[in-house]
């Protein structure tokens, strides 16, 4: 949500936009008013899900002797995306904060990605940092999941549409939302890849024999820094801004590729038992004799 409504930016060709023709006519759904001052924004309900979803899929992914530290690992993940996403999008759009308690009004909506996936980073590599955790474990198991709980709060983003729109089209998927003209639905693209992307890596990285998570970030980047194009910026240096950050996580996950290893496969309990000797050993039994 870095823009509001309709823009007239050179990327969005005013110029044309009559020949645009009408496509689907879709109507954001309303904020949920939940008594005073308290408002439950799509966007925001739509990530909270996501997180959701990423927590239950990481403790499924993960060994079970580590999944005692999911609970606060996820509190403290959700609380540093959200507390991140909405500082960005505060720093980004300075003039609509009038006070420091809007600063901090996430339900109100007003999220920026790159923060909370920022925030969210730092609080996931700290908790296992203080609690000597094995990183290409933890990262292997969260990875993926936290791509596809990502995708998932895109979809919220798209139905949310304010700021989130897309380049005129007249191709046959274009949406209309009030007066404007036919649009990309760019978070739409965006919801679909990363989620297409989180499936293929859980069922392949264990074959390629490389860490989830590298694939995750470089998977993260390149989605986003090629479906872009098709986002109305406004002003447009958001555009090359958020093109340059796109190519970095690409360009981290790559490199993660190659500087985390892929984790060791733990023995389970039934080839724990294999590997226990099942009679005397040689020594023993020349002892006994």
């Amino acid at each position: 949500c870095e823009q509001e409504g309709p823009t007239d930016s050179p990327r969005s060709h005013p110029e044309r936009k009559e020949n645009y023709h009408i496509m689907i006519h879709f109507t954001p759904p309303p904020d949920i008013h939940i008594g005073g001052p308290f408002i439950v924004n799509i966007h925001s309900l739509a990530f909270c899900l996501g997180a959701m979803a990423a927590y239950f899929l990481t403790i499924k992914r993960l060994p079970e002797k580590y999944r005692d530290h999911i609970d606060n690992l996820a509190m403290w993940m959700t609380l540093a995306g959200i507390l991140g996403a909405r500082l960005l999008f505060a720093l980004v759009n300075y003039r609509q904060m009038h006070s420091l308690g809007q600063v901090f009004a996430f339900w109100e909506g007003g999220l920026i990605s790159y923060g909370g996936f920022l925030g969210a980073i730092l609080a996931w590599i700290g908790y296992i940092k203080a609690k000597k955790l094995p990183l290409e474990v933890m990262c292997q198991a969260m990875g993926p999941a936290a791509l596809l709980g990502w995708g998932l709060g895109r979809f919220g983003c798209f139905l949310a549409w304010n700021g989130e729109i897309g380049l005129p089209t007249s191709l046959p998927w274009g949406m209309v939302v009030g007066n404007d003209v036919a649009r990309h639905p760019t978070m739409l693209y965006l919801a679909v890849a990363h989620c297409t992307c989180a499936l293929l890596i859980m069922k392949y990285s264990s074959q390629i024999r490389i860490n989830a998570a590298a694939l995750s970030l470089a998977a993260f980047g390149l989605v986003r820094a090629i479906l872009d194009y098709w986002r109305d910026y406004d002003p447009s240096w958001l555009y090359y801004g958020s093109l340059a950050i796109s190519i970095l996580w690409l360009v981290l996950g790559l490199w993660l590729s190659k500087a985390l290893p892929f984790p060791q496969e733990e023995p389970t309990e039934s080839q724990e038992e294999v590997a226990q000797p099942q009679g005397p050993t040689q020594e023993s039994q020349g002892a006994v004799k």
